[in-house]
């Protein structure tokens, strides 16, 4: 996989791998951000984003996705306020088992399509 699609310092979240695909795994990407990592025109735009190999991240400095992020991501949702990151939010027992089934379900659903068959990324818009 392109290692330039989320950078190295990032925290993920392999989503076919049980010891990390957990509720605690959630909470913990959820406070790998502070919600004051964007210093641009898109500050405070965060976009939780899921690759074609099942690596869960999640961006900050949101723009626009290029033509290798559609092909290289299985699953792009939609955008969310720096209020939804950060400890607070990680601290938020409803919000975490939100995301996390979120990400559950979409995951599901992509491996049981193929997530390498598919061409560009889904929009994740709502629950499946």
């Amino acid at each position: 996989m392109n290692r330039d699609l989320y950078d190295s310092q990032e925290f993920t979240i392999n989503l076919s791998d049980p010891n990390e695909f957990t509720k605690d795994g959630v909470r913990r990407l959820l406070a790998s951000k502070t919600g004051s990592e964007s210093l641009d025109e898109f500050h405070g735009r965060y976009q939780l984003r899921i690759t074609k190999n099942g690596i869960a991240y999640i961006k900050h400095n949101w723009q626009f996705p290029t033509d290798s992020d559609l092909q290289n991501h299985a699953i792009l949702f939609e955008t969310w306020h720096r209020s939804w990151v950060g400890k607070d939010a990680a601290n938020d027992d409803e919000w975490v088992n939100r995301v996390y089934n979120m990400l559950k379900r979409w995951w599901d659903r992509c491996v049981k399509d193929g997530p390498h068959r598919m061409g560009d990324a889904i929009y994740a818009d709502y629950m499946p």
